[in-house]
């Protein structure tokens, strides 16, 4: 015998008898006058639809509707629901009263009490309308509020950009105002400072090293020229002084202490450009030419000062923030991100201070004196001005090359170049920096990943077109500075094992973790953790077809722990930065590391230096190399 059913959404249908797939339906629609066109907005959507089990109800023949006890009256067909909103059951005097016997549940009649879940509202159609009005209004109010928000109706883009223009120009004007910037030609600076050495120290994990540093540099606004000579002492080195020359669209490097000129490569003429955009004396006016790019940010502390935060994007498209102090309007710092391969996305903050008055013909404009630069919060130079001077007069001999400078070709960039050491060894080059490869008898062993993940890819494609069929099972870096590491992301998106001295372990993993959103690359898209292998002292790699040592001959003047490649067969050794052969040019003068490098091979058979920067060599040229001394007070 059939039983009703009555289940979580109401009353269920009976299954499969003739005339019963849509009883509850079927009697009130007799019952209450609905016409063609009213919606029904309680019920369960498979009882409006007039189906069960996939398959069409049989519609009831249609009959008048005879009045029965406790119906309620013709008029009131609609039960009030169009004033009530769909879907709410009826209170009180208001609820359909219908005979229990009536209703039908799934497998019969329902039970004698009527079911409190069953809610049955129909809305005439002029009702409906009203609804769908009343619904739309809120929807209609939010276009509107759009609309009023577009730029075309002067809403949030507008206000931002009047925000950000009045910010802007109270600081021009506490910077001197608008004719006495326009009118400052060219800039002389002179100074001191330290600089800090963010990837380049002793140990990744330790407080930076620095070196102390002198600088004069001269910028010429109105022709796109500029000059900047730094003397500074390097980590584990001795003296450098070098020049950075950016003339129009070409540019070159000069060490005064070699006399090497080095053309500039076209990345390097783009940041001296860039640098000189966002030189601190014309910022504002880059940014005024961009007006259209200026968008306010609020207010932000900085240095316990409120300070009101703007704006725009530099013809390259880097973002530049400016940060105005709220009381004096002027400058306290700006800051752009951008992708660092070892970093991830990073922060570059330049912060000004101690701002002093500079004559611009009749004007005065106030410059800053003071220039302290961090980047992902890690201070990397600390620069003060003793002198600052405005139209001087800019002369072309700083910015041409000097006539006894020997000229040599930047380093190549692009296609990787392999040259074969030996039966099972290449050396991978074509760049500033090299690679070496190793080959086993089922697997490749690499050695070095440097500069970013183009650098590897191009590697990888190298040498599994050099020796097909053998996958990169290990990599070596030969220390954690980030140009020598910046490479390592690819290999572990690609499952290599990285094999490293213990004191690497933690930098490798904050490597590997870095977020790369701004220039997404392979380990971005499907992260993985590193899997990491450390040694100490000497880690032997073998097989029938031959041998490579890795040794860590640290601690050297240069890092704590560096590690250089042994070939015994081959009687060659690889080593990074301890030891670099120019490809054209002399020796630079020998220093601390290099020595601590020459000691370290005493032990070993060696005939072949293969260097990370440069062409191979030999014994020989290590010879020549220690014996080069320090020009006295190079100019």
């Amino acid at each position: 015998m059939a039983r009703t059913g009555l289940g979580p959404r109401g009353l269920t249908r009976p299954r499969r008898r003739p005339g019963s797939a849509r009883p509850a339906l079927a009697d009130a629609r007799r019952e209450r006058g609905v016409r063609r066109g009213d919606v029904l907005l309680a019920l369960p959507a498979r009882m409006r639809r007039g189906r069960v089990a996939g398959r069409r109800a049989r519609r009831p023949p249609r009959r008048r509707a005879r009045r029965r006890e406790g119906d309620l009256p013709r008029r009131r067909r609609s039960a009030r629901a169009s004033g009530r909103g769909a879907g709410l059951c009826l209170r009180g005097r208001h609820r359909p009263r219908r005979p229990p016997h009536r209703l039908r549940g799934r497998n019969g009649p329902c039970p004698p009490r009527p079911c409190p879940r069953l809610r049955v509202d129909f809305v005439p159609r002029r009702s409906l309308m009203k609804l769908r009005m009343r619904g739309a209004t809120p929807a209609i109010a939010f276009l509107f509020a759009g609309l009023a928000a577009s730029p075309l109706f002067g809403g949030s883009a507008a206000t931002s950009y009047n925000e950000a223009r009045q910010v802007l120009d109270a600081g021009i004007k506490a910077m001197g105002g608008l004719e006495a910037l326009q009118a400052l030609k060219d800039l002389r600076r002179v100074g001191t400072g330290t600089g800090y050495n963010q990837g380049q120290s002793l140990l990744p994990d330790a407080a930076l090293t620095t070196r102390a540093m002198e600088i004069t540099s001269v910028q010429d606004f109105a022709r796109g020229r500029s000059s900047t000579e730094v003397t500074n002492v390097p980590t584990g080195g001795i003296m450098t002084k070098t020049r950075a020359v950016l003339s129009g669209d070409s540019g070159f490097g000069y060490s005064l202490v070699t006399r090497v000129l080095t053309p500039s490569a076209p990345g390097a003429v783009a940041g001296a450009k860039a640098a000189l955009r966002r030189d601190p004396a014309v910022l504002l006016l880059t940014a005024r030419s961009r007006a259209e790019t200026l968008r306010s940010l609020g207010d932000e502390t900085v240095d316990g000062k409120r300070n009101r935060v703007i704006t725009f994007a530099d013809s390259d498209g880097t973002q530049t923030g400016l940060y105005f102090d709220a009381d004096t309007g002027l400058l306290s710092k700006f800051d752009t991100l951008a992708d660092n391969a070892a970093l991830g996305d990073a922060v570059t903050e330049n912060i000004l201070s101690d701002y002093r008055d500079v004559a611009v013909g009749s004007a005065r404009v106030r410059l800053p004196a003071r220039v302290v630069t961090k980047v992902n919060g890690d201070v990397t130079q600390d620069l003060k001005f003793t002198v600052i001077e405005a139209n001087t007069g800019a002369r072309d001999d700083a910015f041409a090359a000097p006539a006894d400078a020997q000229t040599i070709p930047p380093a190549p960039t692009g296609a990787v170049t392999v040259t074969k050491l030996g039966e099972r060894a290449y050396l991978l080059a074509g760049g500033s920096h090299n690679s070496l490869a190793v080959v086993f008898d089922d697997h490749v062993v690499v050695v070095e990943a440097p500069l970013n993940e183009e650098r590897s890819l191009a590697v990888m494609a190298k040498i599994a077109e050099t020796v097909p069929g053998k996958p990169i099972k290990y990599v070596v870096p030969t220390h954690y500075h980030f140009d020598h590491s910046g490479g390592l992301r690819t290999y572990v998106a690609k499952g290599v094992t990285i094999v490293t001295t213990p004191g690497n372990t933690a930098f490798v993993e904050r490597l590997a973790a870095a977020p790369h959103t701004i220039r997404p690359d392979s380990l971005s898209r499907e992260p993985r953790k590193p899997v990491i292998e450390t040694f100490t002292g000497k880690r032997v790699f073998r097989d029938a077809t031959g041998t490579l040592e890795v040794i860590d001959i640290g601690p050297s003047p240069h890092v704590t722990e560096a590690v250089i490649a042994y070939l015994p067969k081959e009687k060659a050794v690889f080593v990074a930065d301890l030891f670099t052969i120019p490809v054209q040019g002399p020796f630079p003068p020998a220093n601390p590391a290099l020595v601590h490098f020459s000691d370290k091979l005493k032990t070993l058979a060696v005939d072949t230096i293969v260097p990370a920067h440069g062409r191979i060599g030999t014994m020989e040229d290590l010879k020549a190399a220690l014996a080069v001394k320090m020009p006295q007070n190079p100019q």
